[in-house]
C-alpha cells in the first residue's frame, strides 16, 4: 500500500487548478505550531470487542521540515525499519526548485526540476535515471483573461505529446478536463469544487465519487457510485495538530481497514 497523500504535499496540478492559498508542508499536513518532523506509522488493523486495534505495521514515513515549514525530505520505511525510498526537496525561498527520489540502495530514480514565475509553475522537467532512462517536459499555459487559471498542459516524452485542456464550469473553479494522448486516444473527467476550493464531486470514466468534509476541512467521507463508502475518523493533540486517522470501508458491512498514527517533533 502506498503512503496516503493526506500526509504529503498536495499535487501540483490540483493546487494550480483550484487556486488554493499557498500552504507550506506543515499546514498541508494539519500540523499546528512549529515542528521539525512528523513520523506517520501506517497500521493494518482489526476490530475486537467493538474497538479498532493495531495488528502489524504496514510502513512508516518520516517527514522533515525546514524553518519555513516546507518539506525538505521524507523517507519511507518497511515494517522492519528498512528504507524503501527517500525523497529530497530543494527550495528557492517559498518555491519548490528540485526534487530527488532515491531507491532503497540510495540510487537516484527520478529528478524533477521546477521553473516557477510569480507563484505559478511554468514548466517541470522529469528525468528518470533508472534502467529505462527518459526525460519528460511538462509545460503549463495560463489563461490570458485570468492568469490564475490553467488553459492547458502539455507533456512531451521521447517526442510524444499528451495534451490536457481545461474548461471551467463555475466561479468555484470546477472544471472539465480533456486529455488527448499521443497514441490517438482520448479521455475526460469533471471535477467540482465548493466555495472553499474543496473537491466535492469527481466524474471519471470508471465512475463518480463524492466527498464530504468536516468543519476543519478534513475529508470524512468518500462515496462511490457502486455503493462503497470510505469514512475517516481523526484525532488531534492539545495544539490542534492531526495525530491519528482511522479508515473504515463500507461494502455491505462497515469495517476498519487502516490506522495512521503520528508522532510530531515540535521545536
Amino acid at each position: 500500500m502506498k503512503y496516503n497523500i493526506l500526509f504529503v504535499l498536495s499535487m501540483v496540478i490540483l493546487s494550480l487548478l483550484s487556486c488554493e492559498k499557498k500552504e507550506n508542508g506543515l499546514t498541508a499536513n494539519y500540523v499546528k505550531g512549529d515542528a521539525t518532523s512528523i513520523t506517520d506509522t501506517i497500521w493494518n488493523v482489526s476490530e475486537k470487542f467493538g474497538e479498532v486495534v493495531k495488528d502489524d505495521i504496514n510502513q512508516v514515513v518520516k517527514t522533515n521540515f525546514n524553518d519555513n515549514g516546507n518539506v525538505i525530505d521524507y523517507t519511507v520505511y518497511d515494517s522492519y525499519g528498512k528504507v524503501k525510498e527517500k525523497t529530497v526537496q530543494k527550495w528557492n525561498g517559498s518555491d519548490i526548485d528540485e526534487i530527488f527520489n532515491y531507491d532503497e540502495d540510495g540510487k537516484q530514480q527520478f529528478h524533477w526540476k521546477y521553473y516557477i514565475e510569480n507563484d505559478r509553475v511554468q514548466k517541470i522537467i522529469t528525468t528518470c535515471t533508472m534502467s529505462s532512462k527518459w526525460v519528460e517536459t511538462t509545460t503549463y499555459y495560463y489563461s490570458q483573461s485570468n492568469p490564475d487559471r490553467l488553459d492547458s498542459i502539455t507533456e512531451v516524452k521521447n517526442s510524444e505529446k499528451d495534451i490536457h485542456t481545461f474548461k471551467y464550469l463555475d466561479e468555484n473553479n470546477s472544471y472539465h478536463e480533456y486529455i488527448k494522448y499521443c497514441t490517438g486516444g482520448k479521455s475526460d473527467a469533471v471535477y467540482y469544487y465548493d466555495k472553499d476550493n474543496r473537491l466535492i464531486k469527481e466524474k471519471q470514466s470508471y465512475g463518480t465519487m463524492t466527498y464530504v468534509y468536516n468543519d476543519k476541512g478534513l475529508l470524512i467521507k468518500k462515496n462511490y457510485d457502486d455503493g462503497i463508502i470510505d469514512e475517516f475518523v481523526y484525532e488531534f493533540d492539545e495544539k490542534g495538530s492531526l495525530i491519528k486517522r482511522i479508515t473504515y470501508v463500507t461494502n455491505e458491512s462497515k469495517k476498519a481497514t487502516e490506522m495512521i498514527t503520528r508522532h510530531i517533533e515540535y521545536k
